[in-house]
């Protein structure tokens, strides 16, 4: 709990220091708040690891296929860096740029689906033979 709290303090005094400096240059407001947000990123990452270990946990125990986790974790990955970039975007006044970007990760991540899509399909064409 402490090191969110810890990471939270980081946001919110970018915020403040963004606001300030958004006043006198909004590109510099801009620079800072990538700078935040990447920092943030790279902190949440800490909060991800006994996430990523307890799928392997999973996949050991299940002996599920290790393929389809890693896609799971890759999609996921998207997702968020997807949100972050889209609400960066927004941000600078780019609102449809980072429309085009959330479309460009939904069909990243259909792509790196189709192997699971595969798999299910065989999987129904087993059970209904």
């Amino acid at each position: 709990m402490t090191e969110y709290l810890r990471w939270t303090a980081v946001t919110l005094i970018g915020l403040i220091l963004a606001l300030v400096l958004g006043k006198q240059s909004k590109e510099l407001g801009l620079l800072l708040t990538l700078g935040v947000c990447t920092l943030v990123s790279i902190g949440a990452l800490a909060f991800l690891e006994p996430v990523t270990e307890l799928l392997r946990e999973l996949r050991d125990l299940g002996e599920l296929d290790g393929q389809a986790l890693t896609i799971l974790i890759k999609c996921a990955g998207i997702a968020v860096l997807s949100e972050l970039a889209c609400i960066l975007c927004a941000d600078a006044g780019e609102g449809a740029m980072g429309k085009a970007l959330g479309l460009l990760s939904s069909g990243a991540v259909l792509w790196l689906s189709l192997p699971l899509l595969r798999q299910l399909l065989e999987l129904i064409g087993e059970v209904l033979a």
